[in-house]
């Protein structure tokens, strides 16, 4: 078995050499990997292989992102999570894109970010309320508005047109 400071050092070396520190968005899948787990990806080992990569030590990049050198330690062991502000700060220094650091970060987001997937046909209530333009001049329906139930539509359940408007009011209601 593999000293903790092996695979560290291989975690590094897969990531980047020192001599070029960008890095690309499969460098930075490999580079989140914990002890060869690429299925789970990790913010601490791509931090700490970053952050050796440009020659910093913690308290030099702590004081560059304005915290202590405490919480990028705490960071890079995985036992605590950077807030968006401090990921927008390591995304700039280090170079790379936010939005993969936020995946690493927080990987339950990605329920939340990935595409909903399209129906080939949507149900009778959407397609007669989508088609029922005086209807939709009346309530003064917005696209905005109608892309938003047509996801709700695709939820499923048993939706009327009547119901459609009634939760499209209420949203508007809403403060």
């Amino acid at each position: 078995m593999q000293s903790e400071a092996a695979l560290s050092k291989e975690t590094e070396e897969s990531v980047t050499s020192p001599s070029r520190p960008e890095v690309t968005g499969r460098a930075l899948g490999a580079a989140g990997a914990s002890q060869g787990s690429l299925k789970k990806p990790r913010l601490g080992a791509f931090l700490k292989a970053r952050r050796s990569a440009f020659r910093l030590t913690q308290q030099s990049l702590a004081q560059q992102l304005g915290v202590r050198a405490s919480h990028i330690a705490l960071l890079e062991n995985n036992r605590r999570r950077p807030s968006l502000g401090l990921l927008a700060r390591f995304a700039a220094t280090f170079n790379v894109d936010g939005r993969e650091l936020l995946q690493l970060a927080y990987p339950e987001i990605q329920a939340l970010v990935s595409p909903i997937p399209k129906r080939t046909k949507l149900s009778r209530s959407w397609q007669r309320l989508f088609k029922n333009t005086a209807l939709l001049a009346r309530y003064r329906v917005t696209k905005q508005e109608l892309e938003v139930l047509e996801h709700l539509g695709v939820l499923g359940g048993k939706l009327t047109a009547k119901r459609f408007l009634a939760i499209l009011l209420l949203v508007r209601d809403t403060p």
